[in-house]
């Protein structure tokens, strides 16, 4: 395919693989909506503890034969002994190098933990990283319906859908960030 013959592209390819694949993990790849800096600022400045739980299904997959240095340590999974196929560990060095890092307390990464939204479980373990025993005193937000909303609530936490597209209506269910901290 693409007029070069599969010869030639051999000797370049792992170089050009891991030049896209490490490329996702810088902050020019992506953005921050607008109201995100200024919510987790206000957030953060009256004590909320924040923390981030992601299943990170919106990145690339690796080439099965690339392995990716690590940037910053992973906590040791005390859940389970494996890691989902549909996981990334590059979510770290994107938060990273977007400087969102700073409002969280913690970070808790399907690929680390080695389960993802919606079970149950990866909120528990979200409680425990924010030290907090009773999930009523805790409120996801999303964008997921079912990994999302449904699976907080499900864990007895609070949840809110975050639907910029302005496609859903009703409770739970609000247009941006800005929303969150007047809650809160």
């Amino acid at each position: 395919g693409a007029g070069i013959e599969e010869g030639e592209l051999k000797p370049v390819f792992e170089d050009v693989f891991r030049d896209l694949y490490d490329g996702f993990t810088k902050a020019d790849k992506f953005e921050v909506f607008p109201d995100v800096p200024q919510t987790l600022t206000q957030l953060h400045q009256k004590g909320v503890t924040l923390g981030i739980i992601t299943n990170v299904r919106s990145l690339p997959i690796p080439h099965p034969s690339y392995h990716p240095r690590p940037a910053f340590s992973s906590p040791t999974n005390p859940l389970t002994h494996h890691q989902p196929t549909q996981s990334d560990d590059r979510t770290l060095q994107i938060i990273h190098s977007l400087s969102l890092h700073t409002y969280f307390t913690f970070i808790l990464t399907s690929y680390a933990c080695g389960l993802e939204k919606p079970d149950p479980r990866i909120f528990q373990e979200a409680l425990r990283l924010a030290n907090l025993d009773d999930p009523r005193g805790a409120m996801h937000v999303g964008d997921h319906l079912e990994r999302d909303y449904e699976g907080a609530i499900e864990a007895g936490w609070k949840a809110l859908i975050v639907d910029r597209g302005a496609e859903r209506s009703g409770e739970g269910v609000v247009r941006s960030l800005e929303e969150l901290s007047e809650m809160c």
